[in-house]
C-alpha cells in the first residue's frame, strides 16, 4: 500500500491531463462513425469506467495532501525520486530524522487509503486495469523496495529506464 500512496501522489501533475485525453478520446469515437452501436456503447463505457477510477485517485490524492498537510510534500518529493539526504537538506532537518518523517508519512498515507476502503486486494483487482497507474506503481516499488535500494547498481541504462525518478544531475 505505500508504494500506492507513492504512485498517488508521483501522478499528482498527471491526473487532469490523463482525464483530458479521455475526454477528447470518448468525444473522438463518438463522432467516429466506424464504429457500431454496441462497440461504442462498450468503448465508451470503459473510458467513463477509467475516468471514474482517475476522478477516484484524485479524491485519494487530495485527502492524502489534506490529511498529511506539509508531511504530504516530504512524500511527493520522495515519490519523484528524492533520497533521504535530499530530503534532509530541503527540510533542512538531519537525514534520520527526514527517514523518521518520511516513514511516518507514509504510514499516515497508507492509513488515509484505508480510511477510504482502498485494499491491496482492490488495487490490484481494480486500479491497476488502468496501465498508468500499474506502470508507476512498479517503477516506484522497483525503484524504492529496501531490497533494491540496497544491491542496486545505477549504471547508464538503468538511469534511462528510471529517468524521471532520478534527479538530473547538476552541472
Amino acid at each position: 500500500m505505500k508504494y500506492f500512496v507513492l504512485t498517488v501522489l508521483r501522478l499528482y501533475d498527471k491526473l487532469d491531463e490523463l482525464s483530458d485525453a479521455l475526454t477528447a478520446t470518448a468525444e473522438r469515437a463518438a463522432t467516429s462513425v466506424k464504429w457500431d452501436a454496441e462497440e461504442l456503447m462498450l468503448y465508451l463505457m470503459d473510458i467513463n469506467d477509467k475516468k471514474r477510477m482517475l476522478a477516484n485517485v484524485k479524491v485519494m490524492r487530495d485527502r492524502i495532501i489534506n490529511d498529511l498537510g506539509p508531511a504530504a510534500e516530504i512524500l511527493r518529493l520522495y515519490a519523484l525520486g528524492a533520497s533521504a539526504e535530499e530530503i534532509a537538506e530541503t527540510e533542512n532537518v538531519s537525514r534520520s530524522t527526514a527517514l523518521r518523517r518520511l516513514s511516518r508519512a507514509l504510514s499516515d498515507g497508507v492509513r488515509v487509503l484505508s480510511r477510504l476502503g482502498i485494499t491491496a486486494e482492490k488495487l490490484e483487482n481494480e486500479y491497476f486495469t488502468l496501465p498508468i497507474i500499474k506502470t508507476v506503481y512498479e517503477k516506484i516499488r522497483l525503484a524504492r523496495s529496501p531490497k533494491n535500494a540496497r544491491e542496486r547498481v545505477i549504471t547508464p541504462r538503468s538511469r534511462a529506464a528510471f529517468s524521471s525518478f532520478y534527479p538530473r544531475a547538476r552541472a
